[in-house]
């Protein structure tokens, strides 16, 4: 992937030295085109300016920009006159992402007046500032003020330091390279969604026998030659055959396996697999790679976010639950004295990638489960994908249209994550339709008695009769909606919870707020809003309905 940064901006606002200093911490090459002319001409500037004239220097930029051009994981910091020339900028913005270092007139002056290490200053070796005054400068920055502006980024440097102005070069960098990925990623056909972040954006893919494509779809994250596998022991057979796949496309790997189930989920696994990747020497530049299914790809973010402050790691789902739910989003977490979820943070994945020839062995139950997420983003979003659903002849055999439709259900997800990345705008809080109670199901039952989908599906049911009990959900709306959870086996009753005991959870949820449940409830299929004004008594009447 090419990937090339052009620094531009007027003397004095500190290209050369903050360019370099980048160029360094990315670990890229750097060139300074000023510098290349004058090794290359055995001349200075203001020598090349005196016998060879400015239109010929101008020629030779342009020349070597069109040289740089082809190169590849590099900062160029370019003279202050490249950006004049209308065929420079548009070579810049053909090849690479152009950022613009500004300052303000006295500070450039300022600037300009400091020796270097060698004794002299910009204005002694700049031949357009030679006898400057600050009208000129005035006059010749505002003349490429046009140029300058026409940058992807600028930068502007009063007041800090080389540091500072590397940093921000390194960050707007970084951002560049994540939507270079971004849409080379979103060119491959099993492409399903970009998850975007304040920060970055990651991958989502999702289709059938896709597995075999994942070291050159990884390829675009890092040239790193070996990759650490985590997985538990149910997807030990799917990580073989992935370990092999890596193995082929001549990549080493190294593996280790958790513990099956939720008790994995704990600070002492968590201590163990921190143990192993540093026996193995994994550093900041490594990937850890998380196989299996919602535990494995919480405890692997978990371990990703806090070992050496953070690597990258990758999700490969392996239950269509994870596939459709907790891949996406960057929730991670590991449970404390038998709370769930008390100790995590929100860490997004590099890539999610979901091969749904991966659930071929896991039980019918786990399967129903896990639509009952993909259902319910139809629920809160898309009617017409509920139709859609609901014309699925046999769910169970997964083919090339129910992985569209599954495709499409997960777009879903991705798009509110990215609208609400940490839950502080409303609009994420809808993916907890069927939630509230269902937590306090699972709770309740110490989640012995019901699957998380199986919760879901009566916290939903419940949803439902609620809204259609405050005038909202029609009754033909609340008969499909019962209709479509029970066509893909999922429970819309229940007769042996007890409901004081789930009342009492709920009202101990993270998301209650001043004593009030947050309900998400839906005005009509494909339509959901949040109510907090609900009492006890109206909960209690549709607790008896169940």
């Amino acid at each position: 992937m090419k990937t090339i940064v052009y620094i531009v901006g007027f003397s004095g606002t500190g290209k050369s030295v903050s360019s370099e200093l980048a160029a360094k911490s990315l670990g890229w090459k750097y060139y300074d085109m000023d510098k290349i002319i004058e090794y290359e001409s055995g001349k200075s500037i203001n020598e090349i300016f005196d016998s060879n004239g400015e239109s010929w220097f101008r020629k030779k930029e342009s020349e070597l920009l069109i040289r740089l051009s082809k190169e590849s994981n590099c900062i160029i910091s370019t003279g202050g006159g490249v950006p004049i020339s209308k065929d420079n900028i548009k070579k810049m913005n053909q090849t690479g992402y152009v950022i613009s270092l500004d300052a303000s007139i006295s500070t450039i002056i300022k600037r300009l007046d400091q020796n270097n290490v060698d004794g002299e200053n910009e204005k002694t070796i700049r031949p357009k500032l030679s006898n400057f005054t600050p009208e000129k400068i005035k006059k010749l920055k505002s003349d490429r003020s046009d140029a300058y502006s026409s940058s992807n980024y600028i930068i502007n440097t009063n007041n800090k330091t080389v540091e500072e102005v590397a940093n921000n070069i390194v960050y707007e960098t970084e951002k560049y390279i994540s939507d270079l990925i971004g849409n080379s990623l979103s060119k491959i056909d099993s492409f399903c969604t970009n998850v975007k972040s304040k920060n970055d954006q990651y991958g989502v893919f999702v289709g059938l026998d896709i597995y075999k494509n994942l070291p050159q779809v990884i390829s675009n994250l890092t040239n790193r030659d070996k990759f650490y596998l985590l997985a538990d022991d149910g997807s030990k057979s799917y990580m073989r055959d992935i370990q092999n796949i890596f193995e082929l496309a001549g990549k080493n790997t190294t593996t280790f396996v958790i513990p099956q189930g939720e008790s994995s989920k704990s600070l002492e696994i968590s201590s163990k697999i921190y143990e192993w990747l540093s026996i193995e020497h994994a550093d900041r530049g490594d990937m850890l790679i998380g196989i299996g299914g919602g535990v494995v790809g919480d405890i692997t973010g978990f371990v990703a976010s806090t070992y050496m402050r953070g690597i990258k790691f990758v999700l490969l789902p392996t239950t269509l639950l994870s596939m459709s739910d907790s891949s996406i989003g960057g929730k991670t977490a590991v449970d404390v004295n038998n709370i769930k979820n008390l100790v995590g943070s929100f860490y997004n994945p590099s890539l999610v990638y979901s091969d749904l020839r991966s659930l071929n062995t896991l039980p019918q139950r786990q399967i129903s489960s896990g639509w009952a997420e993909l259902i319910k983003h139809g629920f809160i979003k898309d009617k017409i994908l509920l139709r859609e659903m609901m014309d699925i002849s046999n769910y169970k055999d997964i083919d090339q249209n129910i992985s569209e439709i599954i495709k499409r259900s997960i777009q879903i997800k991705g798009d509110i994550v990215t609208v609400d990345e940490n839950e502080k705008y409303g609009s994420r809080i809808m993916l907890n339709y069927g939630h509230t109670l269902g937590h306090a199901i699972e709770s309740s039952t110490n989640l012995e008695q019901y699957t998380h989908g199986e919760a879901v599906s009566i916290g939903m049911t419940f949803a439902a009769k609620l809204s259609h009990h405050l005038n909202m959900l029609s009754h033909d709306e609340l008969d499909f909606h019962n209709k479509i959870l029970q066509k893909f086996d999922l429970p819309i009753k229940t007769n042996n919870i007890d409901w004081d005991k789930c009342y009492e959870l709920m009202l101990n949820d993270k998301k209650v707020i001043n004593g009030q449940i947050n309900w998400i409830l839906l005005e009509s299929l494909g339509k959901s809003i949040l109510k907090n004004d609900i009492n006890k008594e109206t909960i209690y009447k549709v607790f008896e309905s169940m």
